[in-house]
């Protein structure tokens, strides 16, 4: 079973469901906590140049332990879907960000945080997942006995 505590305020949007469906049916996780957490002031700390972070996935020190950070009123179920797909490659060890978010390790290859955002390779593949996870999500909106169609992640 996963731990998801969501603190963000005034949604319409069940952001912790989204996040259980999505661990559990389709990646097939368990023992993961998730925090998600709206907080101004350290998205516009990791913010830099140009790009304005909306949102971050941060591992926290202990195993299977993550902290979601949003931009208050950003958060919507696509963009959550977006981090999740982060999440999963944080599992799978393919990728790891240092603690002052300066030095990315993607697949053993280093990046510094200069590469163009939609050139890094680990955003371009979770923004190519992140409908999918979405769609599949709303799809088990609509009847609730189906089963995932999704089966190679």
């Amino acid at each position: 079973m996963n731990k998801i505590i969501s603190y963000v305020q005034n949604s319409k949007t069940n952001f912790v469901e989204i996040a259980e469906f999505v661990l559990e049916k389709i990646f097939n996780y368990s023992g993961i906590t998730l925090n998600i957490i709206e907080n101004r002031k350290l998205t516009d700390k990791v913010s830099n140049g140009d790009l304005e972070i909306i949102c971050f996935l941060e591992k926290a020190p202990f195993p299977n332990n993550y902290i979601l950070w949003i931009k208050p009123g950003c958060l919507t179920g696509l963009v959550l879907c977006h981090e999740l797909w982060h999440l999963k490659q944080y599992q799978e060890g393919r990728l790891i960000i240092s603690q002052d978010h300066k030095k990315v390790t993607w697949e053993g290859k280093e990046y510094d945080n200069t590469k163009e955002y939609n050139t890094r390779p680990w955003e371009t593949e979770a923004f190519s997942k992140q409908g999918k996870l979405w769609k599949e999500y709303k799809d088990s909106k609509k009847d609730k006995n189906k089963k995932c169609k999704l089966k190679f992640w």
